[in-house]
């Protein structure tokens, strides 16, 4: 990048970024800045403007002597000495800086400083649509313009021509000329440094060479990878535009990264002090780290460092869910409102906070500072494990992993495994199980209720799921992530009248929002919003060229995503502070300003419409339908009130057991494979299968999400979905709601006065891959739930490792793992234990 330094002089235009520098005065003198879009600093001292072709920052000194260091992209300089006009005024007329613009929002102040002399308004405003210096809209009109020229030595300067970005090379002219009469009601708004919407370290770009490095011209080897690749039907073209195209995707990169280190994938590996790193070699006679520590040392801490980083992911965001409840509680947060009372008042019970004659704000403040307690309690108890059944209370008292709060138990796990700390591999791994029932029956179970209590606890109801909910003639917004605070705010500004009569203006029939991952589980579940796909899905669908916007939050989110968007028109929002992405434009999200930042990242999708390459628009095909909303209330319900006649169901052999497959999607596994073969591998042997996260929308795009799936399940269990007019899949929410899967096999086992081990259910992860799995897994084991998994943990480099989690673990809480990457095979293994179980109950 070329930077060069600059001083304002007389009757030079200093082009920067997508900035003006009018500057009449001479160096030195007193100008007016407005930052568009951005940060305004008012009446500076210019002592000279850093500029660059492609979005440097330029300093500007203060009066005071401190420096301000504004994008150039967003910077113009007017010339000082003008009194500022207030817009709609007539000509000549002046009003002071700060007043309101009649038509802008109460808290607005007007940063325009229009410079008015000799009876004349000198601003710039789009000319003709052909040349976007920047968009500054007035009240006003232009009178006698005699339009401007401008061009800076040795720097190429970006423009905008019809939507499509281009440089003007150095020193050729530019004009904006002859000015059309400046109207419109955009102005802009004053906004603290840490809230200004900008790129994350910069916009990224993919090259055309590195595409056409990445393209493949074989027909036939093209063809063959996208088979291989997904078993997603409307996935598999755009697979093949990618590879001819050479956008790249998740596969390129797994397959750039093979052959896998055998050290790292066993576990063999130890990084985690400067005396190392260490690998346990046995043929060449390293069978000890630099500290001593043995295979199962090493592999034990690796392991316990995942479960503690799956349980942090999942708690943190249940944090940020209870802060929200107590900043709307307190009035604080922007547009939240209590939408399920209901469930406020039973999880008010079950904490012992009154709840008689008081209002639902009252309740939950009260009901908010009680569950932060629970992150960092010194009662060594979490109040949600009062729904365990007594019997698997007793196991973990026995075994001492009992979860005492929920922070200290990921604190206390990154304490043992540094080194000198942790050294026995069988108390290092009872604490991981610890760390994740924190998890599990604290964190993501508060998370899950407090969500319901804020935008309503999910009901059944039909959507929509994958790449083809996308509409070629609205504006596509994609909301990515695990956040519902974030997207219950894009929701409602969405369906803002402003912005929906924007988007006609742009050509749109309307704003069209979509989901990916948990974030659109969330949506889907309470709102019936459309499902695009799961987490393989991310970069497909920016390669439909339909979609104007993907806004994120955090957790499975492909750092590549603005590399992928730079091949099209798309823009990718970030938005929480903990995940900001590179090439990303950054929305800084808080619940006191939550419904304005939604509006401003809505505005910007639309406003992305118009910038569409038409003949670049691939919708696949069209979507399927699916029934989704089966939170524990909603299946409570459709069984009449209560879980008997389930019960019944399961003592009469019409339905076998249920097991409940969850996790993520893993290029080890074919995408999707793992998901949908082992769910029809059960409902055909009469189980019942509930699912949450990706394995749930995998099955929705394989149409398992419908009543009309019960064709292919088994005779008992098809004649109960049929008598209840219910799918043989239950979709049960995104990945934190494992736990209402926990919730249900409590109430199960309490009715049945059993502990949770005893009865017959088990867990699966067919395509796992990410570190909240682990603790996911290994939270609903400690519970009591065999559970088999499709990807091999990264333990094998010690048998004894392994030994203790497929077969010792039964003794300590009467449930193990397996591991089975056939799901054909790993449906056999969950079948013969749902029958041991049966046998067990006498049924």
């Amino acid at each position: 990048m070329q930077h060069a330094s600059y001083a304002c002089s007389a009757r030079r235009f200093l082009h920067a970024g997508m900035g003006l520098c009018m500057a009449d005065p001479a160096e030195g003198d007193e100008v007016s800045i407005v930052v568009v879009g951005g940060v305004a600093v008012d009446m500076v001292h210019v002592q000279g403007v850093l500029c660059a072709a492609d979005g440097a920052a330029a300093p500007v000194a203060k009066k005071n002597g401190s420096t301000a260091f504004l994008p150039c992209g967003q910077v113009v300089l007017l010339p000082g000495g003008h009194r500022p006009r207030k817009a709609g005024a007539p000509e000549g007329m002046a009003a002071p800086v700060g007043e309101r613009a009649p038509d802008t929002e109460t808290d607005d102040r007007v940063l325009v400083r229009a410079a008015v002399a000799e009876g004349g308004l000198r601003a710039i405003e789009r000319a003709d649509r052909q040349l976007d210096v920047f968009h500054l809209r007035l009240h006003t009109r232009t009178i006698g313009h005699a339009g401007i020229k401008g061009s800076v030595r040795g720097i190429r300067l970006p423009v905008q021509r019809g939507g499509r970005r281009g440089f003007v090379p150095a020193w050729q002219p530019f004009n904006l000329s002859p000015p059309r009469a400046l109207h419109g009601t955009q102005v802009t708004k004053v906004m603290d440094d840490d809230k200004k919407p900008g790129y994350v370290r910069g916009k990224v770009s993919c090259t055309l060479l590195e595409r056409a490095k990445m393209s493949l011209l074989n027909p036939k080897l093209i063809e063959e990878k996208a088979a291989e690749r997904t078993i997603d039907a409307l996935a598999r073209p755009m697979i093949r535009l990618a590879l001819e195209e050479g956008v790249e995707t998740v596969w390129d990169r797994f397959e750039q990264q093979q052959p896998a280190c055998k050290y790292c994938s066993s576990g063999l590996s130890c990084n985690r002090c400067a005396m190392g790193p260490c690998r346990i070699i046995p043929e060449h006679s390293r069978l000890r780290g630099v500290c001593g520590a043995d295979a199962d040392l090493i592999v034990a801490r690796n392991l316990l460092d995942t479960i503690a980083t799956g349980a942090a992911a999942h708690s943190d965001h249940g944090r940020e869910i209870v802060e929200t409840l107590h900043k709307t509680a307190t009035g604080e947060a922007q547009g939240y409102v209590i939408a399920d009372g209901t469930k406020l008042r039973k999880i008010a019970a079950e904490l012992d906070i009154p709840a008689e004659d008081r209002t639902d704000r009252e309740i939950a403040g009260d009901v908010a500072l009680a569950l932060l307690e629970e992150f960092g309690t010194i009662k060594n108890s979490i109040a949600f494990t009062g729904r365990v059944p007594e019997q698997t209370l007793s196991l973990w008292d026995a075994a001492g992993i009992t979860p005492r709060s929920v922070d200290r138990e990921i604190v206390e796990a990154m304490h043992r495994i540094q080194m000198g700390v942790g050294a026995d591999y069988v108390n290092i791994l009872l604490h991981g199980m610890r760390t994740a029932l924190g998890d599990g029956w604290g964190g993501s179970l508060m998370a899950t209720e407090v969500s319901d209590i804020l935008f309503g606890t999910p009901k059944v109801n039909t959507s929509s799921v994958n790449l083809g909910v996308l509409k070629e003639d609205h504006v596509n917004i994609a909301l990515h992530g695990h956040n519902p605070v974030l997207s219950e705010m894009i929701v409602r500004a969405a369906e803002d009248p402003g912005l929906l009569a924007l988007a006609a203006d742009m050509g749109a029939k309307g704003i069209n929002l979509v989901g990916l991952c948990c974030t659109g589980n969330e949506l889907l579940m309470r709102k019936g919003i459309p499902q695009a796909g799961n987490h393989f899905n991310q970069e497909l669908i920016i390669m439909t060229g339909a979609l104007d916007l993907m806004i994120v939050d955090y957790q499975c989110i492909f750092p590549s995503l603005p590399r992928t968007a730079s091949c099209y028109h798309t823009h990718i929002v970030s938005t929480s502070p903990k995940s900001k992405v590179p090439g990303s434009l950054y929305y800084p999200f808080h619940p006191e300003t939550a419904l304005d930042t939604a509006k401003d990242i809505v505005r910007l999708a639309v406003e992305n419409f118009e910038n569409r390459i038409p003949e670049r628009i691939r919708i696949p095909g069209e979507p399927v339908r699916a029934v989704t909303g089966f939170s524990v209330e909603a299946i409570e319900g459709a069984l009449g009130g209560s879980f008997t006649p389930l019960i019944e169901a399961i003592a009469d052999g019409r339905i076998l057991g249920a097991v409940g497959i969850v996790g993520c999607n893993n290029p080890k596994v074919q995408h999707d494979y793992g998901h949908v073969t082992l769910t029809r591998e059960l409902i055909k042997r009469d189980i019942l299968v509930v699912e949450t996260g990706c394995a749930a929308i995998a099955s929705g795009k394989a149409g398992l999400l419908l009543p009309d799936a019960a064709e292919y399940a088994g005779p008992g269990l098809a004649a109960v979905c049929r008598a209840l007019g219910m799918p043989p899949v239950l979709h049960m929410g995104s990945c934190v709601d494992c736990s209402r899967i926990l919730v249900l096999a409590a109430a199960l086992g309490k009715a049945l006065n059993v502990g949770i081990d005893q009865l017959p259910l088990g867990g699966a992860a067919p395509e796992w891959y990410s570190q909240k799995a682990v603790s996911i897994g290994t939270y609903f084991v400690a519970s009591g739930v065999y559970t088999v998994l499709g990807v091999m943990p990264k333990i094998a480099g010690s048998e004894d490792v392994v030994k203790l989690l497929t077969s010792d673990l039964n003794g300590v809480v009467h449930a193990a793992f397996a591991v089975e990457p056939d799901p054909v095979r790993a449906a056999d293994l969950l079948e013969a234990h749902i029958r041991k179980k049966r046998q067990g109950l006498g049924i």
